[in-house]
């Protein structure tokens, strides 16, 4: 009797632990996308990480601007802001210039942005305009290559090369 007893109070303890044990709160980074995902992270804390946030902030971007039309270099210095859009993509816009540029939008990948023609089809100033190329990203330092391919007879396509630091 007593060893019955005993296997009664040792499985009702048992049973009575299990339903009272908590599940454990774990914080960090529960985004698969992020470079710290923590795949045993139960509440997301803010803290995930993308690849993109590495070019995000404020750059100083001086371009030599090519003329495909009159072979015409132009140098113009001006600030950019990057601000990150998603886990894998950003904007790009110009500080201080004119009102009607478009923000252009990019997809980054380990050091490499790529301004994509068919993400980047925009009007901008009341002309339309596809922008495609890359930037690349070395140390502190944003290598740009891109083009602009005006859809008007009156406007000349260009060719742009820069380089932004941070």
């Amino acid at each position: 009797m007593i060893k019955l007893y005993t296997a009664l109070l040792l499985t009702l303890f048992v049973i009575g632990s299990a339903s009272c044990k908590k599940d454990k709160r774990i914080e960090g980074c529960t985004d698969p996308n992020s470079t710290n995902y923590n795949p045993d992270a139960n509440v997301n804390d803010g803290s995930c990480a993308y690849e993109v946030d590495q070019f995000c902030g404020t750059w100083t971007l001086t371009d030599t601007i090519l003329d495909q039309t009159t072979l015409q270099d132009t140098v113009i210095t001006h600030g950019i802001s990057i601000t990150r859009t998603g886990w894998n993509t950003v904007d790009i816009a110009v500080l201080g210039g004119s009102s009607c540029m478009a923000t252009i939008k990019a997809t980054g990948d380990n050091n490499v942005l790529t301004i994509s023609a068919q993400d980047n089809d925009e009007f901008f100033c009341s002309n339309s305009a596809t922008v495609s190329g890359t930037a690349t990203l070395t140390g502190n330092t944003l290598d740009f290559s891109y083009v602009w391919n005006w859809f008007m007879p009156n406007l000349h396509d260009l060719t742009c090369n820069g380089r932004a630091v941070r």
